[in-house]
């Protein structure tokens, strides 16, 4: 453990003691780049390292409820279609990627669930990514994000939901379309009582009966 005296702030890097360049210690730049001992590691800190692969629905929420105990880390959905037959919840610091969007597909065949994510007003939800897949057919929402924080969904595409994917009372969080594609929902997009949420298109989002996207009581959006 970090002790005080032993570790410090150097023009914006935050050092062990012992730094040296490329020869021991540890730093983290002012950037966000690590520098551990002789190599560096370039990228996200994630917290926890579990990898789990999955090919069946009975297997997604006990692994997902198993990477979080763990402390966190990734689910891997194998190309398929999922039928889940209750809501699926992901928690802080769990990643979930599908193989791509056109061959992982979540179909909630009618009911009434959604993939999502759910925090408290008073602890919210952090550090999630939903990537590459597709989610189908939930007479609710297809996405549900509520009292979610700094997260990021990259790559997901949705058809004939209630609403695509809701954020309510999230804050940093991004939709990264990447080509995504909302079609058919009641709405495609609906943001509310959130701060900082950002959607980037490279396709386009079109809706049965409401809007392609709705923003309500949000901020910095």
């Amino acid at each position: 453990p970090l002790k005080e005296g032993l570790s410090t702030l150097n023009a914006g890097a935050f050092q062990s003691k012992n730094f040296r360049f490329k020869r021991s210690g540890f730093r983290i730049r002012e950037d966000g780049a690590i520098e551990a001992n002789e190599g560096y590691f370039f990228g996200d800190v994630v917290l926890g390292s579990t990898i789990r692969t999955v090919d069946s629905v009975e297997e997604l929420q006990p692994s997902i409820d198993e990477v979080s105990a763990s402390g966190g880390g990734s689910i891997y959905l194998a190309p398929g279609t999922y039928y889940p037959t209750d809501h699926i919840d992901i928690p802080s610091n769990v990643y979930l990627i599908g193989a791509s969007r056109s061959s992982c597909i979540i179909d909630f065949a009618g009911g009434a669930f959604s993939l999502r994510s759910i925090g408290t007003s008073g602890d919210h939800n952090i550090n999630i990514l939903i990537k590459d897949l597709t989610v189908q057919n939930s007479s609710t929402r297809g996405v549900y994000l509520q009292y979610l924080d700094t997260s990021v969904i990259d790559g997901l595409d949705g058809y004939g939901n209630g609403t695509g994917i809701e954020f309510d009372n999230c804050i940093a969080v991004g939709l990264l379309a990447s080509g995504g594609y909302f079609d058919g929902n009641g709405t495609g997009i609906k943001i509310s009582n959130s701060e900082a949420v950002s959607v980037y298109f490279t396709t386009s989002t079109n809706s049965t009966s409401g809007h392609g996207m709705e923003v309500s009581s949000s901020s910095n959006a």
